[in-house]
């Protein structure tokens, strides 16, 4: 079984490696809410990593989603990049790489 990571770097950029799948997202999302405070949603624009996603899928899609409406619902800004090909694939079948993407 591959193995997920999340980590804040010291300059705030949150990290995210391994897969986001159906199998793994769950721990992702666990580690993001302990991680990610939520006074860091607010007012605060934080970049995601996704360079070191090797896999991804719908649920991992459903994750940035999450993330991105959690941070405009705080009035926070989310930034994505590093993003697999894949993942933007998904996002823009969804019709939903325009919010998060740009």
């Amino acid at each position: 079984m591959a193995t997920e990571a999340f980590d804040i770097a010291g300059d705030g950029t949150v990290r995210v490696s391994g897969p986001l799948t159906f199998d793994t997202v769950e721990a992702v999302r666990a580690a993001a809410r302990a991680g990610i405070g939520p006074d860091r949603w607010r007012g605060e624009a934080l970049t995601f990593d996704l360079g070191g996603v090797g896999r991804a899928d719908s649920a991992g899609l459903a994750l940035l989603v999450a993330w991105q409406r959690t941070a405009h619902r705080e009035g926070g800004r989310i930034h994505f990049r590093g993003t697999p090909p894949a993942l933007r694939a998904i996002a823009g079948l969804c019709g939903v790489d325009g919010e998060l993407f740009g």
